[in-house]
């Protein structure tokens, strides 16, 4: 090949490669206004699926400040970083849905007792995992008699008794599916647990071990008293044996 042909395929090469820059800058400038300076990719819709509609509104309310911002400029970890403190948020999932839409997936965790605790109610899940304190309280199952070590919002309670808080913590979602008249409380005394339905009437649960089983037999004897307008006594299910009403308590 003469000297001249290697420098008009040198040329030829340097003028491919301008253009194809050309075309690259022309595209990237396209690309970039597309993206930047357009409302296509501007969040609109922020979609979340949650197991528990009443705490979908707490919920909302961590993540409408991501609406009308460019759905490339949203960090996910920023996205997550200030739900996943949330001490009612159990596992968080969050995703971009091109071109305008951000997705949230949540498992919340939802009240299930209060724990009086020095005339302060410790709000805690199924699992005893504290996720508010209130000096009132708003119509959950009350648990008390233990004793504390330390509580820390968005923590598990820490007792001196853990597995019997637990088996209480078991008893109360039990509760909650049975109908009574009055809401019942559940008490840790003399090292068991005890369903105090009123005043004069109380269940014992033993430490609470097999405690669906026990609360079965609980219930069959207590639904015997009510037909009969029984309101009074103790129904002692807390051993192996064969459950035991006492008419007159201890």
């Amino acid at each position: 090949m003469s000297l001249q042909e290697n420098k008009s395929s040198w040329w030829m090469r340097i003028w491919y490669f301008i253009r194809f820059m050309l075309i690259l800058a022309v595209l990237t400038g396209a690309g970039y206004g597309i993206v930047f300076k357009t409302e296509l990719f501007i969040i609109k819709d922020i979609e979340i699926a949650c197991n528990n509609e009443q705490t979908m509104v707490l919920f909302k309310s961590f993540t409408t400040h991501f609406e009308g911002k460019n759905i490339f400029l949203i960090s996910m970890g920023e996205a997550m970083e200030e739900l996943e403190n949330n001490p009612y948020i159990a596992q968080l999932e969050v995703k971009r849905a091109f071109p305008n839409k951000i997705k949230y997936r949540a498992i919340m965790r939802e009240e299930k007792a209060a724990f009086l605790y020095n005339n302060m109610y410790l709000y805690l899940d199924s699992d005893g995992m504290l996720l508010r304190i209130s000096s009132e309280n708003d119509g959950v199952f009350v648990l008390e008699g233990f004793t504390v070590k330390s509580f820390i919002v968005g923590r598990p309670l820490e007792l001196n008794t853990p597995e019997e808080l637990g088996n209480a913590l078991k008893l109360i979602n039990l509760v909650a599916q049975t109908s009574f008249d009055q809401l019942p409380r559940v008490v840790y005394e003399k090292k068991q647990i005890t369903l105090r339905l009123n005043d004069q009437l109380k269940g014992k649960f033993g430490n609470g071990e097999d405690i669906e089983r026990k609360f079965n037999a609980f219930m069959d004897i207590y639904n015997d008293l009510k037909v009969k307008g029984i309101t009074s006594g103790v129904v002692d299910v807390s051993h192996k044996g064969y459950p035991v009403y006492k008419p007159f308590g201890e």
